[in-house]
Formats: structure tokens, sequence, C-alpha cells
């Protein structure tokens, strides 16, 4: 018969848990895991560190690991971007090249093909050498109230601005229904009169082509904002595929005489009817 205390000992082990390990108020590590945990707490005593502060405590050896870890993708994304910036900036400074005339036809990207050999012609036919001078392309949406429903963006209003007010827009060719809005909502359109002399005005009222503010036919040069291009007015138009049947020729702040003298180059280049 187990004595009395053999009997304790073995309840003690079952309810404290203290055979080989401890007392019953706790768990102890013995020699071998308490110098374990010790390791395991060294190898983390940067934890509380910053990353670079970190880097430069550890040893050599251990520097470009560390650094390839947590640096180097970092360093090679801002790199990329200050090539992309310097890239941008020579470009601008050292290859731009002022235009001579900017055209762009509004609402008629569907168009762009068209406008894109109506250039090249205009190119071939007034001999510029450098065709990086000319602009004439069908590259901006503008809206009554700025925002693009076919793409669901903010429309070229800001460009359309900026441009203007820059002197790099002189033409401007639109449908009839958009005349109201680029002449008289956003007041993007100079008066006919203020670029055209009055033997150009006269035979563009003589043909009928003459447009007021709203869009509407007129025969009053002095309230003149635009002129008729189709095919009937203009050989060039009609004999290059993929244009618009109609458009308003509309001018934009030409104040330099050297785009208003390319205006009219562009506006003598078009209309000269067949008839």
């Amino acid at each position: 018969m187990a004595s009395e205390d053999s009997v304790r000992n073995n309840h003690d082990d079952h309810d404290g848990r203290t055979t080989g390990i401890g007392s019953k108020s706790g768990y102890q590590l013995d020699d071998k895991q308490s110098e374990a945990v010790a390791v395991l707490a060294n190898a983390h005593n940067y934890g509380n560190e910053s990353k670079w502060k970190t880097f430069m405590a550890l040893p050599a050896k251990e520097k470009w690991p560390f650094f390839v870890q947590h640096f180097l993708l970092g360093v090679v994304a801002i790199v990329v971007s200050v090539v992309v910036v310097v890239a941008l900036v020579w470009q601008m400074v050292f290859n731009r090249v002022d235009s001579v005339i900017g055209v762009q036809g509004i609402n008629m990207s569907q168009y762009a093909d068209g406008f894109d050999q109506l250039k090249a012609n205009f190119v071939k036919a007034e001999g510029v050498k450098d065709d990086r001078t000319v602009e004439i392309a069908a590259a901006m949406t503008i809206t009554e109230n700025g925002y693009s429903e076919s793409s669901g963006m903010m429309d070229d209003s800001t460009k359309l601005v900026a441009m203007t007010s820059a002197g790099e827009l002189n033409v401007m060719l639109a449908n009839s229904d958009d005349v109201a809005m680029l002449a008289g909502q956003r007041g993007t359109a100079n008066k006919a009169s203020e670029v055209l002399n009055k033997q150009r005005l006269n035979a563009a009222k003589d043909a009928g082509l003459l447009v007021d503010v709203k869009g509407e036919p007129t025969d009053d040069i002095t309230k003149a904002y635009g002129v008729t291009i189709n095919a009937d007015s203009s050989a060039e138009w009609a004999k290059v595929d993929g244009l618009p049947d109609e458009a308003v020729l509309m001018f934009s702040n030409v104040t330099e005489q050297e785009h208003k003298d390319w205006a009219l180059k562009f506006y003598d280049f078009l209309i000269n009817p067949k008839n």
C-alpha cells in the first residue's frame, strides 16, 4: 500500500504540474530554454529602430542584403522618375519647335485621319520644311458643362483655354451646332472681321458662307464669327477623304502678326471654290 507522502506527491504531479519544472506558482524555463529565448531577443534588437538606422548599424557583410530587401525598389523608382522628368525637360527646352499655326477640329475626333491628311496637303502647298511647326488635328472634346459623357471624365476645356491664351490655337473647325458654345458661351472665337479683310468677307458673304455667333447664316459681315467650309466652298476640303461634310471655320486669339499671316494662309488654302 502506497504511503501517504507518495500519494500526496503524485497528486501534486497532476494538479500542480511541479515535477522537474518548478513550483505550483508558474512555468519556469530551464537553462537551455532561457538561452534560446535570449538569442531570439538579441536577433530582434533592431525592431524599434528605423530601417535606415538599422542599416547603418549592421555589419558590412549584412548591409547589401538588407539594402536590397528594404531600399532597392524605392531607389530604382526614384531614379526612373528623375530620368523621366529630365527627359521631358530636355525635350521641352532643347527639342521644342514653336508652331506657326495651330488648328483644332472641335468634337471631331472621329475625323482625325482626315485632319492628318489635310495637314499634309497644307504643309506641301505652303512648302513647309518642318511639319512640326504646323499643328492641325482633331483631338479636342468640348462640352457645355465641361464633362465628357462618353469618357466619364472632364473634357478639354482647360486645354482649350490654355492653348488659346498662349496663342497656340489660332483656328477652330467645328459643327455649326457648336458655334454658339465656342463663340457665344465661351468667347473663344474672334469676330471674322478681326482677321479677314473686307474683300475676303464680302466674297464669303456673296457665297452665303458667313455664320453669326449662334452658328446661323448671316449676310452682315460685322456680325460674322465663322465661315462655312464644305465641298462647294473648298476644293481642298472636298478632295480629302475622312472629313465631315461641313464645318465652320473660326479664328481664336489671333494677335501676333505671324499667327495672323499663317491663319490667313490656311483660310486661303481652304476657301477655293470649285466654281
